[in-house]
């Protein structure tokens, strides 16, 4: 199933080839993408906008910054945008390099349009999905730095498998106030069920410590 181009961003042609770059280009754009194109990475290092959502397909060999050293440039800082790498002179020790480098695949010009297609709506799914579940996570670990200590400190014994009875002795409560604890992490966190919330923390793996800013 195909990502709505209207949430997907923008799939970025970076080719010095300007007859290919606007074959690319139109065919993204037959199909509904916004498509942007760049005569070579340094335009295209310049032109983009970081943390900006889609894709980056680019061409092997250019002058001034391959394909390759590219993607070295985006990994190094931390850019985590998918990017397919395509050449008219690919071999097995190149596409080894490019996926050992994070690229999403490596084609040979002239590329098959589905194929590609194909992989593009794979790399904006998964751009939108990680940007999806990295805003998920945020808003969770902001919501949990409203608990009081009291409060973490009975969500991490839920999340350790211990009991309300259990809970109450350790902290020297009632077990009715750790249900009003309970109550409270809820209501702060917006989820409404306690599982629900544990299995949150779990997948983003985020760590219930005393001190919020810790």
């Amino acid at each position: 199933m195909s990502l709505d181009p209207k949430i997907a961003g923008t799939v970025h042609v970076v080719d010095d080839d300007k007859a290919y770059l606007q074959s690319l280009l139109g065919l993204m754009k037959s199909v509904g993408y916004r498509a942007e194109g760049h005569a070579n990475a340094v335009d295209f290092l310049r032109e983009w906008r970081p943390g900006d959502a889609g894709c980056v397909i680019t061409d092997m060999r250019m002058p001034q910054m391959s394909g390759i050293e590219l993607l070295q440039h985006l990994r190094h800082d931390g850019m985590d945008i998918p990017v397919i790498l395509v050449s008219a002179y690919a071999t097995v020790a190149a596409g080894v390099r490019a996926m050992k480098l994070g690229a999403l695949d490596f084609l040979e010009k002239p590329v098959d349009e589905q194929t590609l297609l194909d992989l593009v709506n794979k790399a904006v799914k998964y751009e939108w999905l990680r940007r999806t579940n990295q805003a998920k996570r945020d808003l969770l670990q902001d919501r949990l730095g409203l608990l009081s200590d009291r409060e973490r400190q009975v969500l991490r014994s839920i999340l350790g498998g211990l009991p309300n009875r259990d809970i109450a002795h350790l902290m020297g409560i009632s077990p009715k106030t750790v249900d009003t604890y309970r109550s409270r992490i809820l209501d702060k966190t917006g989820t409404g069920r306690m599982d629900v919330l544990c299995r949150e923390i779990q997948e983003y793996q985020i760590i219930i410590c005393n001190d919020p800013a810790a």
